[in-house]
Formats: C-alpha cells, sequence, structure tokens
C-alpha cells in the first residue's frame, strides 16, 4: 500500500527500521523515532564479518561499521520528522511470535541468521501488547497532537511457525487491535487480514507459495482501502494519476525531444492533479 500510495505522489515514509513483523519491535521503532534515537558502537554486533542491530532489518547491515550506523541514524532523523508531520499512521503487525535474544534479555526484529541457540522464541500476548501500545499510543498522540492511527494484520500467514500456531498469533493480534481501537478515538482498524481470508477465501488469490498475496487480491483489497479512506473526488484523482502513471511507465528505446516534452507535459498535469 505504501508504494501505491507514494505512486499518486502521496508523501510517504515506510518502515524506518525495515520490515517488522512483531508488535514490540514495531513499537521500539516507533519510539527510537519518538526519542529521536541515535545509535552508537555499542548498539551495533558482529556476525559473519557484518555489523548488525538486532533491531532493524538486515538491509541496515554491512561490513562497513560506520556506513550501517550512518544509515541507522539518518533513518531515524528523517522518519522523526515525518511522525511529527504525519496525519496518518499505519500499523501492520504480522506475528505475534517473537525471538528474544538470550544474552540482551530483549525480543529482536531479525534473527540475522545467527544460531538458534542465542534466541528463545516466545509468544507475545494480546494482554503483552496492551500493555506496551496503551502507553505507546499516548506518547504517540502527545507527539504528534492530529495524528490518526490504523491498525491492520498482516493477512501472510507464518506457516513455519505452524498451522495452529499462526491460528494462535493472528487471534492475539485481532484481539489486542480491536481493544485499542474501541479505547482510542484516533486509533482505527482496517480488515486487511479479514478480507483476504473471509471474503476472498481462495488460493487463486495467492502467489505460488500459497502464503502471499497475488497481485489480484492486492488490487481488491486496494479498491477497498479506496472505499474506506477516500471520498469520490479523491478516487476520480486517483484514477486519473493511474492512468498517467501507466503511459509514463511506457519508455521508448531512444529518448528524442518529443519524448521529453510529452512526458514533461503529464509530470505537470500530475502535479495540477495533487494540487
Amino acid at each position: 500500500m505504501s508504494g501505491r500510495l507514494s505512486d499518486l505522489g502521496m508523501d510517504v515514509t515506510a518502515n524506518p527500521h525495515g520490515i517488522l513483523f512483531n508488535p514490540v519491535s514495531v513499537a521500539r521503532c516507533l519510539t527510537d523515532l519518538m526519542e529521536s534515537k541515535v545509535y552508537s558502537e555499542e548498539d551495533l554486533d558482529l556476525f559473519n564479518d557484518n555489523y548488525i542491530s538486532f533491531f532493524h532489518h538486515g538491509s541496515f547491515s554491512g561490513k562497513d561499521k560506520s556506513e550501517v550506523l550512518n544509515s541507522i541514524n539518518k533513518t531515524i532523523e528523517s522518519g522523526s520528522k515525518a511522525l511529527k508531520e504525519a496525519q496518518t499512521l499505519f500499523i501492520t503487525f504480522g506475528t505475534s511470535w517473537g525471538y528474544r535474544h538470550v544474552e540482551k534479555n530483549e525480543f529482536v526484529a531479525n534473527c540475522h541468521k545467527v544460531p538458534q541457540k542465542a534466541f528463545k522464541k516466545e509468544l507475545i500476548t494480546h494482554d503483552r501488547m496492551l500493555l506496551v501500545f496503551n502507553l505507546l499510543l499516548e506518547k504517540l498522540f502527545e507527539f504528534n497532537e492530529s495524528l490518526q492511527i490504523v491498525l491492520t494484520i498482516s493477512p501472510v500467514r507464518h506457516w513455519k511457525d505452524g498451522v495452529s500456531e499462526n491460528q494462535l498469533s493472528k487471534s492475539h493480534l485481532t484481539i489486542a487491535s480491536h481493544i485499542l481501537a474501541q479505547a482510542f478515538e484516533r486509533v482505527h482498524y482496517f480488515p486487511a487480514y479479514e478480507i483476504v481470508m473471509d471474503d476472498l477465501r481462495d488460493y487463486r488469490f495467492f502467489e505460488s507459495d500459497l502464503l502471499h498475496p497475488n497481485k489480484q487480491a492486492q488490487d481488491y483489497i486496494w479498491e477497498k482501502f479506496q472505499g474506506v479512506f477516500f471520498s469520490e473526488s479523491d478516487k476520480e484523482k486517483i484514477e486519473r494519476i493511474e492512468k498517467i502513471n501507466k503511459s509514463l511507465a511506457h519508455v521508448p528505446a531512444e529518448e528524442n525531444e518529443e519524448y521529453k516534452e510529452w512526458r514533461e507535459k503529464l509530470l505537470d498535469e500530475k502535479k495540477n492533479i495533487l494540487r
């Protein structure tokens, strides 16, 4: 969804710590942004000649310690500014299962292929989620007084956890999300998980791994998303911008002056729609 919104010309900041799955790691990311945390050498670990942060996705790791820290801190700086100015924050939960680093005694966002014996797998129950997020949401609304928050649950199944374990995980996420949406006036719930599991209900809407929703399913969710968050006027603008984007996607083998003028005309038209 972040990619689609960005393609429409909206100001979007996605995943400042990289893709995260468990709610505790999501909460830590948002806390880092609110506190403008500056990561230092002590926050990194060295594994297989790579410097890693257990609180970030693997895309932030690397062999150069300074580059890793610079990437992390620059993203936190820009993410903090975006969160302060944002109108809407979308939080997507993937799984209730988390991995606690035994030595650090903290849940990690990514295991970075470190041997399994370094971690203990734990279920983050809805009660624990509520303890974390009740406090976190209060801080978020103080940090950004106009912020609206939308909670969603990823429809991607975590089959490696087990069939029953995946269902248990999604159940805890669902319970916590609904309780939070009822408790806070500025917290809302968008049923992406239910749309895929209960409305589409068919493996033809999944990729070949039978876990990830395919483009047809994504388009269907996008249609439902627009119905909730956009007015009829907005949807008309979106349709016009999408047509322009499709035209811009066709690039000739050689870009002559005529093509450049045509492209600039379309880009100007897109800017005018967004005003």
